[in-house]
This record gives structure tokens, C-alpha cells and sequence, in this order.
């Protein structure tokens, strides 16, 4: 049975020289992996990270691997494919979604996350040097695990475990120290306040707190393993 649906790009592998197997979140049917055959109307431009497509793709009952029929950009990123920040945070992103989610079904709401998420991105003048923080916490809210916020009184530790601030020392060791609390305490206000509260930490306290939110996925995501774009971020955001 042939769908149309639209699509956002995770990841690919070659398959051959002229065949690829890409994961993608699609609106209709939510995670999938596509069997793409390469010719001269379809090629690697399309599948690189985050791209928003438009596809027709053979469904088959009980069986997540579907064979691509067509496709055409939704809507082309040109900044993101053209600039290394932009195309640095679209793989950070992508490679966090792919291991995170795990289950197949269509989410709207998910998907229209995803999609408003790298669209911003797209069309930003100046990136946020917290834009990949920003990003955590808001996805975390579908994933089921989203920080608590932070309350008004002084509190010392962050339990990682169950997300929550708290002024006494959580009985696990997966917790942070009162310098890491108050520097997640600040990002979270900063994500709520869509970026109105003033908080631009310095690089090290970037790096830091983007560490303790991968630190706090892979604790709530046991299968998650090591993301290792975020890497890359160290180097090209300054």
C-alpha cells in the first residue's frame, strides 16, 4: 500500500553504492526506517540530518522497513546545510532523538516539536549558545521525564534520578552540588522564560551543565549508550 507522509530525517548508512537505509520520523506513522534506491532524481542531499521531506513510501503490515517510492523537500534548510553551527546542532539533535525515542508510533505532538525546533533553528540570526540545552529540556517533556521547576527558595542538590530540586542529599549518588544546581536551576528559568531571563554562562559552564542533561537522559533512557556529536559542539560554539 502506497502513503504520503511527511518526514524528518535522523540518520542514514550505505546500504551499496547505490542503496541506503534511512531512519526517520514521519508525521503519519511516526518512527520508520526507509529502503532508499539512488538515481538521478534522488540522492544524498535529501537525507541529511533534520531535513523535512515530503515521501511516498510502499507501507507494509508488520514489517518497519518500507521501501521509498518518492520524495521532495518539505521545506529546504538552506542555512543549516550551509553553515557548520547550524549543521553541527542538527546532528547533536538527531542523534539524541534517535537513541532516545523507541517507540514506533505517530506522535503529533512530537512531531511538531521536531519540526518547530529546527525550524527556529533554520531561521535564527544569532544561535544561542544554550540552544542545545534548550533543546534537552524541552524534549525531555515527551520522553516523560521533565525537570521539575526550579522553586523560589534556595535549594542545593538536583535528584537525577526523579527530576526534582531538593534541599537534603538524595540517598543515590546521582545527584548535583550546589554549583551545578543553581546553574541548572538558571537554564531551566531561561528555558521557560523563552530566553527573557538574562543567562549566559561562560563556555565551561556551558560544557558542564550540557554534560549533567546527558548525564540526566541516559539515567531515564537505560538503552540511550554515549552520544558522541556533542563533542563537535565543544569546538564550534564559542
Amino acid at each position: 500500500m502506497l502513503y504520503t507522509t511527511r518526514a524528518i530525517v535522523l540518520h542514514y548508512k550505505k546500504y551499496n553504492d547505490k542503496s541506503l537505509v534511512v531512519k526517520a520520523y514521519t508525521e503519519a506513522d511516526g518512527l520508520k526506517t526507509l529502503f532508499v534506491r539512488m538515481n538521478s532524481k534522488i540522492g544524498l542531499s535529501y537525507f541529511q540530518p533534520l531535513t523535512l521531506l515530503n515521501i511516498v513510501s510502499y507501507k507494509k503490515e508488520n514489517n518497519n522497513m518500507q521501501n521509498l517510492k518518492e520524495v521532495s523537500l518539505a521545506e529546504p534548510w538552506h542555512n543549516i546545510s550551509g553553515n557548520i553551527i547550524k549543521g553541527s546542532l542538527a546532528v547533536f539533535m538527531a542523534e539524541v532523538f534517535i537513541k532516545s525515542v523507541k517507540h514506533e508510533e505517530k506522535d503529533d505532538d512530537l512531531f511538531t516539536f521536531l519540526e518547530t525546533t529546527t525550524r527556529n533553528l533554520e531561521y535564527a540570526k544569532d544561535i544561542p549558545a544554550l540552544f542545545p540545552h534548550a533543546f534537552l529540556i524541552g524534549f525531555s517533556r515527551f520522553l516523560g521525564f521533565l525537570p521539575t521547576e526550579p522553586p523560589e527558595g534556595a535549594t542545593l542538590y538536583f535528584d537525577l534520578v526523579v527530576g526534582e530540586f531538593t534541599s537534603t542529599i538524595p540517598s543515590h549518588p546521582h545527584y548535583t552540588d550546589s554549583t551545578e544546581t543553581a546553574l541548572l536551576a538558571q537554564c531551566i528559568n531561561w528555558y521557560l522564560s523563552e530566553g527573557a531571563v538574562h543567562f549566559h554562562p561562560d563556555k565551561g559552564r556551558r560544557e558542564l551543565l550540557l554534560l549533567r542533561l546527558l548525564e540526566y537522559y541516559k539515567i531515564h533512557i537505560e538503552s540511550m549508550g554515549t552520544i558522541k556529536s556533542h563533542l563537535i559542539l565543544k569546538e564550534v560554539l564559542a
